[in-house]
């Protein structure tokens, strides 16, 4: 609230209350998504993004990801086949050909869209002959912390990250079109939707994203780190949810990696070994992920239009962010008071890296989180 003297010198001091960081009471996630939440956020920033994302696994071995975002308006989609092949489908239009609105939901670009808002949505998504419409039905309550936004950034020029999981579990079922084929799909999908107003470079250095869908249970995280700007910290995220209900969220995580490999194009070096712990109140649990397939490696030098050979020096002394989805095992429990329930599967996390030069293993072993430098630690354990 402000700063004093004391003992001869210039002493600061911050109060952060404690229910701005603690997870809720499973009454209040359940209150549902005011649908803004998941309309446009525009900003006039230099550096202003957005996009509304949405994937899904289908029970015929499809799986699918694609984003809408404005600025320079662009659709994209990724489509793995039951087959193995991939198709990378990103596609640029003018910027009168993009439109959003303010209160909910209801996104058009060129002859591509996503409407909706709880307990459903439509995508459609088209580009270089593929065609993908798809209905997503809530299997739960959208979920947000506050208004979305954590504040990324110094006091004098604060910059915002929001996210939105608007379906942390959707039903899914329409058709995918390729090659002169019309495939009848159906499965489980997820939608959320990210923006903000700051440079990528300056402030993140990666992050891990993903979720598991078990019959009982549903788990959303992430871990944000952050560059020296930033303090090289980590923002960690989880939300865990039970049949039809949000039962849980918390910031209190530690993650861990190990054992990076590089790419098959030998462009990044992504993490084989992938862990975190979490607690709060009477929930705990323990999760780790060994990836088996790299499922997508998107070039971000490359989309920019880098000269192939200017990129590797770019790479190697600078940065080389790229964009990974793994196809992952998983292993672990997660504890409700005493009752534990174990929970072992496949699933897909991604790896975003934008400042780490080619091949370099971040960190120095320590996990710094953001909302846990020393005073507040005391403060959270009570002392």
């Amino acid at each position: 609230m402000g700063d004093h003297e004391q003992g001869g010198g210039r002493h600061v001091a911050s109060l952060v209350p404690l229910s701005a960081i603690r997870g809720r009471h499973p009454d209040d996630l359940n209150e549902g998504l005011d649908p803004r939440a998941d309309a446009a956020h525009p900003s006039r920033g230099k550096h202003a993004f957005e996009w509304w994302y949405f994937d899904a696994r289908f029970d015929d071995g499809h799986t699918f990801a694609g984003t809408i975002q404005p600025g320079e308006p662009q659709v994209y989609l990724h489509i793995n086949t039951p087959s193995g092949e991939q198709m990378d489908i990103r596609v640029d239009h003018p910027r009168d050909q993009y439109s959003a609105s303010l209160e909910s939901c209801d996104v058009s670009c060129a002859g591509s869209s996503v409407r909706g808002e709880y307990p459903a949505y439509d995508v459609h998504m088209e580009g270089d002959g593929v065609e993908v419409t798809l209905r997503f039905e809530s299997l739960l309550p959208g979920w947000v912390r506050g208004n979305g936004e954590i504040v990324i950034g110094g006091y004098g020029d604060p910059q915002s990250f929001g996210w939105c999981v608007a379906q942390p579990r959707a039903r899914v079922a329409g058709t995918i079109a390729y090659g002169g084929a019309v495939h009848e799909v159906s499965g489980e999908g997820y939608h959320d939707h990210n923006w903000g107003d700051f440079s990528y470079p300056k402030y993140l250095s990666h992050w891990h994203w993903g979720r598991i869908h078990r019959p009982d249970m549903t788990l959303v995280f992430a871990d944000i780190a952050t560059t020296k700007a930033c303090g090289q910290v980590h923002f960690p995220i989880l939300l865990v949810a039970r049949g039809e209900r949000l039962a849980f969220e918390t910031y209190e995580m530690e993650w861990t990696y190990g054992d990076y490999e590089l790419d098959e194009q030998g462009l990044q070096a992504y993490p084989r070994r992938v862990a975190f712990t979490f607690a709060e109140r009477d929930v705990s649990g323990r999760l780790s992920f060994s990836p088996k397939q790299v499922l997508e490696t998107d070039d971000l030098l490359r989309d920019a239009g880098v000269p192939h050979w200017l990129e590797g020096t770019i790479g190697r002394t600078y940065a080389q962010p790229v964009y990974f989805r793994l196809d992952s095992t998983y292993e672990g429990e997660v504890r409700f008071g005493d009752e534990a329930v174990p929970i072992a599967g496949d699933t897909i996390i991604e790896y975003m890296v934008f400042t780490l030069r080619r091949g370099q293993e971040p960190g120095d072993g320590v996990y710094r989180h953001a909302l846990h430098p020393p005073a507040l630690a005391r403060l959270h354990n009570g002392e």
